[in-house]
């Protein structure tokens, strides 16, 4: 009889280290489970902010095409290209970044306001990093003062200047200056300055390009 509690508290004794390694195993399951949940998160986070991203950068490409062309500094935009980029917006864009783009493709053709391309920017940079920035952080860069001067000079004969053909730098680039004066009556020296310039710009255009094609 004495030695019963003895026997009954050796077989306790060795149900604790089971009793402890099932605690520890389920406590590692539940960590580990915790961690995967996590994970998954994370790159479901990651892949939403880099999609979202992607479609902001694409349209805000979009919309320098549109000024640029407006402005005759660029191609038309592709309509089929421009209508998918707005089609993945309206998929990870906030409401008030669909807004805003919205009302910029509405109005700017008219009234030309720098405010209705920046509220876009700041509505794209508050849905992305949930912050506002203060009024005036974002600037649009403009083209060179010489660009735009020669581009309204031209304006007048830019019709006849199309007829030909030319519709962007690339074209303007290549164009004889006299032969093309004598044929469409637009002064020579207009001509030489409207070359030299698309010259210019075609320089810049290559060195955009090769400098994105280096950070990929």
């Amino acid at each position: 009889m004495p030695t019963e509690p003895t026997v009954e508290f050796s077989a306790f004794g060795t149900l604790i280290p089971v009793i402890v390694a099932i605690i520890g195993a389920i406590a590692a399951l539940l960590i580990h489970h915790y961690q995967v949940r996590q994970e998954i998160k994370m790159r479901i986070a990651t892949e939403r902010f880099e999609r979202k991203k992607e479609a902001c950068r694409r349209v805000i490409e979009t919309m320098n095409a549109l000024i640029d062309f407006m402005f005759r500094l660029g191609q038309p935009v592709n309509w089929r290209i421009a209508r998918e980029i707005y089609s993945e917006l309206v998929l990870v864009g906030s409401p008030d970044v669909i807004s805003r783009f919205n009302k910029f493709m509405k109005e700017y053709d008219k009234s030309q306001n720098d405010n209705l391309i920046l509220d876009v920017w700041y509505a794209m940079h508050r849905d992305l990093y949930g912050e506002s920035l203060p009024s005036g952080s974002i600037k649009f860069i403009e083209p060179p003062r010489s660009v735009l001067d020669i581009m309204q000079e031209a304006s007048p004969s830019w019709s006849r200047i199309m007829q030909e053909g030319i519709r962007g730098w690339d074209d303007l680039a290549r164009i004889d200056e006299k032969s093309l004066s004598r044929k469409i009556g637009v002064a020579e020296d207009l001509l030489v300055r409207l070359k030299a310039t698309a010259l210019d710009e075609v320089r810049r255009e290559e060195e955009k390009v090769k400098l994105f094609q280096r950070r990929l």
